[in-house]
């Protein structure tokens, strides 16, 4: 395959995803996401391949899903068994595919993490970040509900679980590493070489302990309920996805996101327009309306 939205190498016994969109901070869209799950597939079917390091080229890891896509698609389908379909191919799979790789996987973030980016984090086996990253699932202050994240309650405490969850605050890497759902923080210009160290001490063991550490943690994880938590939640996401979005008002959405700038979806975030639907739906009129007699002057 010719890659076009990440880099894809495999050098040493070490494999890379460099995701390779920097002008639009990383984010993840329909070739990206089958580039990443046909990447996934070149590894598990190498006989070299014994990591995987997924990384980001440019000043973040990943902002999360490219709504501008989406505004162009005309936003989600409005059909819900064809949400259902177009969510398990766009976004489930290839994080599933991530988790269920057959090398431990190690993500190397900086910058931002968050909303999709942030599940993609964590289906990987270990995660090292820069000083000062931002991350957590800021999608949930104008979206519908989570879907793979109720997962994490198998890798963070409860209550910061729901904290997270409840206000779609951005956390520091260093209060992550703190609560364990880190394993590393390192100063921005040791990253590469933090990780690559890492990479190589995992290359040192033999690859069937390795492989069959992986799965029997993975088996574990399945035997308490974390495959089953996964699928349920992303149905109530899929679900959040009709009523949040799916209908003129999600078109709205991703018009004036799309014609207004990443910066002022961000500071309408914070001031609360996504609070419920009629103030939605007032603030973006107000705001389209003003941004449309600009550009007819």
């Amino acid at each position: 395959m010719n890659y076009t939205t990440i880099q894809f190498e495999i050098e040493n016994g070490i494999a890379r995803i460099r995701l390779n969109r920097p002008e639009v901070l990383n984010a993840w869209n329909w070739k990206m996401s089958r580039e990443v799950s046909h990447a996934v597939k070149m590894v598990n079917a190498s006989q070299n391949a014994r990591v995987l390091i997924i990384s980001g080229n440019g000043r973040v890891f990943s902002a999360g899903h490219d709504l501008k896509e989406l505004e162009k698609e005309g936003g989600y389908p409005r059909n819900l068994m064809k949400l259902i379909d177009y969510e398990r191919e766009k976004y489930a799979e290839p994080k599933e595919s991530l988790r269920r790789i057959k090398v431990p996987t190690i993500a190397q973030v900086h910058g931002y993490v968050m909303a999709g980016s942030f599940v993609i984090m964590n289906m990987c086996d270990l995660i090292v970040a820069a000083e000062g990253t931002k991350m957590g699932m800021y999608g949930v202050k104008f979206g519908p509900p989570p879907d793979e994240n109720y997962a994490y309650f198998w890798m963070m405490p409860l209550r910061k679980l729901k904290e997270m969850i409840f206000t779609g605050r951005l956390y520091d890497a260093e209060e992550f590493y703190r609560i364990g759902l880190i394993n590393k923080v390192v100063p921005l210009d040791k990253l590469d070489e933090e990780v690559m160290a890492l990479a190589k001490e995992i290359t040192d063991i033999n690859p069937v302990t390795q492989r069959l550490s992986k799965e029997t943690i993975n088996l574990m994880l399945d035997i308490m309920g974390y495959s089953a938590t996964q699928q349920t939640a992303a149905l109530y996401h899929w679900i959040g996805h009709e009523l949040f979005t799916g209908g003129d008002m999600g078109k709205q959405l991703f018009e004036a996101q799309a014609k207004l700038g990443t910066k002022w979806f961000i500071r309408k975030t914070k001031e609360g327009a996504f609070r419920d639907f009629e103030t939605e739906k007032k603030s973006i009129k107000k705001d389209m309306e003003q941004y449309k007699k600009k550009k007819s002057k």
